[in-house]
Formats: C-alpha cells, sequence, structure tokens
C-alpha cells in the first residue's frame, strides 16, 4: 500500500497517469548524494532523476540510519513532495527502523546497487498500481505545525513556553511564531535563567544597558547557513540555534570525528553535529 498515494479512483485515465508516473521518477536523496557514492550507489543507472527541489520528487530516498535532527528536515521534505510519494529505504540490517516523524516507509532494501535496482522495480510497481486511492491521509507532523514562544527582544537566546519576564534584563518576553519540533521543551537551562547570571546581568546595567556579545545563528543541518539573528533556515526551515565558538563538532555515524568547525565528515560526508 503507498502511503502517499493521491486521491481517486483508478480510472482509465489515471491507469496512464500513473504508469507515466512510475516511468519518470524523480528522487530527493538523504543525507545527498555523496553518501550514496560512498556506498557505491548509482541513482541514475536505475533510471531515476535526482532533483534538488523536494517539489519536483516523487521519490524520497533515505540511505543509512537517519538521526532524528535529520528524520524531522526529511519530514519537511516528505511533506513538500506532490502525491503520490514513495519513501525509500536503504539501510544495513544492523540499523534502526524508526522513522518518526516520517510515515512508513513504502519500501525497504539493503544498501547494495543489487537492492537498490529491485527496489525501484518494486516501487514502479507501486505507483502503476497503488498512485491513486479513494481513502487517503494527510501527513502531518509536530515539526509542520506552529507553536507560540516567548522570548527576549534583547536577548534572543531566551525563550520559553510561557509568557514571563527575561531573566537577565528583566523585560516582557514577547510573543513569536516558530515552528515545533520532536523535542519542544524549554527548560531553566536553556534561558540561563541562574540567579548568578541574573546578579551578574543587572549588576552591569548601572553603566547603561549592556548587550550580550554577537550571536551567530546557524542550522544544525545546513551550517553553511549563517545569521546575526534567530529564525529559520531558509534551506530547510528548521530553527536557526545559537553557534558556540567552543562547540565540538562530531559526525553521528563516526563519532570518533572531532572538529572545531561545522562541515562534512571526511570519512562518510555526512555533515557534523555539535557533540552532546
Amino acid at each position: 500500500m503507498l502511503t502517499g498515494a493521491r486521491q481517486g479512483t483508478l480510472s482509465g485515465l489515471r491507469r496512464l497517469v500513473a504508469f507515466a508516473m512510475a516511468r519518470d521518477l524523480g528522487v530527493y536523496l538523504i543525507p545527498g548524494p555523496e553518501i550514496a557514492r560512498i556506498n557505491n550507489l548509482d541513482i541514475t543507472a536505475t533510471g531515476m532523476r535526482i532533483v534538488a527541489s523536494p517539489r519536483h520528487a516523487s521519490v524520497l530516498l533515505l540511505v543509512g540510519e537517519i538521526p532524528p535532527v535529520l528524520r524531522e528536515a526529511a519530514a519537511v521534505i516528505y511533506a513538500q513532495m506532490m502525491r503520490p510519494r514513495v519513501l525509500f529505504v536503504l539501510q544495513a540490517s544492523s540499523e534502526s527502523t524508526e522513522l518518526l516523524p516520517l510515515p512508513a516507509a513504502d519500501i525497504v532494501a539493503d544498501i547494495s546497487q543489487q537492492a537498490l535496482i529491485k527496489g525501484v522495480s518494486q516501487l514502479r510497481t507501486l505507483l502503476t498500481t497503488g498512485a491513486f486511492r479513494p481513502d487517503v491521509s494527510d501527513f502531518d507532523a509536530p515539526i509542520l505545525q506552529i507553536r507560540i514562544e516567548y522570548t527576549c527582544s534583547m536577548h534572543p537566546e531566551i525563550v520559553r513556553d510561557e509568557p514571563g519576564s527575561c531573566p537577565k534584563c528583566g523585560m516582557d518576553l514577547i510573543q513569536r511564531e516558530a515552528q515545533a519540533t520532536l523535542g519542544d521543551v524549554h527548560t531553566e537551562t536553556q534561558n540561563m535563567g541562574s540567579e548568578h547570571h541574573t546578579a551578574m546581568d543587572h549588576g552591569s546595567m548601572g553603566h547603561g544597558m549592556v548587550h550580550d556579545a554577537a550571536v551567530e545563528y546557524t542550522c544544525s543541518m545546513h551550517p553553511e547557513v549563517s545569521e546575526k539573528e534567530p529564525g529559520s533556515c531558509p534551506k530547510c526551515g528548521m530553527n536557526l540555534e545559537p553557534r558556540d565558538a567552543a562547540i565540538e563538532y562530531t559526525c553521528s555515524m563516526h563519532p570518533e570525528v572531532s572538529e572545531k568547525e561545522p562541515g562534512s565528515c571526511p570519512k562518510c560526508g555526512m555533515n557534523l553535529e555539535p557533540r552532546q
């Protein structure tokens, strides 16, 4: 059963449309083409086209074990794809099958060229017979929903789930909209609301309002994105996070890799992530 089918009965005309869709497969690859090459996968040899925009893709291909933050980005990409859409997963047998917030995969296969070719044949059949269904469900995930959060105009790193005062300067927190994520819980540690910090901040205000040092905001999925203010990533829509110069970056697949700056893993090509 195709989880991303288009609503409608499979009439004669729609059979022709479904057949045409099954022949012309645009694929959006996650984590990226580099991972496919590392695993000796030739995507174009299967007859699929690698596309740069989710809106031009009918197949979302995930290669390897996908960490939670990458699954959230994949959910945003999947939601942008036009129906019918197929979720195709290539992974080693030892890897986790957890895909949330994505739906269940339509096709799962081993990471090999032979398994890829067989899987593409299966998805062509799946599209030809199941591109249209009378009953379909909308895809919904927390990352796609809008939530209300409260922050300080002077200290944007302060984020709370409820209105109140900034623990650094005492100003009222202002309301803003943000995308929800799987782990949207704002704790006191995130807000740095200890009495020690508050006392220091208020004590320094005797010489006028003191601003924090310039904070640079970046995307955990696209570390090349750099902004002076908080907001959303222009590439995947995820919330930007403050970049700490002291952060150590590592690879979720190769934790022995350690870098001082964000970038790509020299072993597998995946984006490095801040070490927790």
